[in-house]
């Protein structure tokens, strides 16, 4: 469990605050003029934050002995990882 926690730190660290369209459309003014591919990106980092938070819950549980609680939290970011999955194959 040490070794999830670590990488949660770094994943802490590198969430993106904030999208910004003018930095999306000075990267590529062709892709990113259409509503579909920003909320592409945004629905990307969602997805994201939300596995994040509930590894972070998930690991604090599993420090206070909750291993029931644990396994439900992990269960819920496996399906949320599935979605984001499915989202990039289409």
């Amino acid at each position: 469990m040490e070794n999830v926690a670590k990488v949660l730190d770094v994943w802490n660290s590198s969430l993106c605050e904030k999208i910004e369209l003018a930095a999306l459309i000075s990267r590529n003014s062709t892709a990113h003029k259409w509503k579909a591919t920003y909320r592409s990106i945004v629905l990307r980092e969602l997805t994201f934050w939300r596995i994040t938070d509930l590894l972070n819950q998930m690991v604090l549980l599993e420090r206070s002995g909750h291993l029931l609680g644990a396994r439900i939290l992990l269960r819920s970011t496996i399906e949320t990882l599935g979605i984001l999955i499915y989202t990039r194959s289409d």
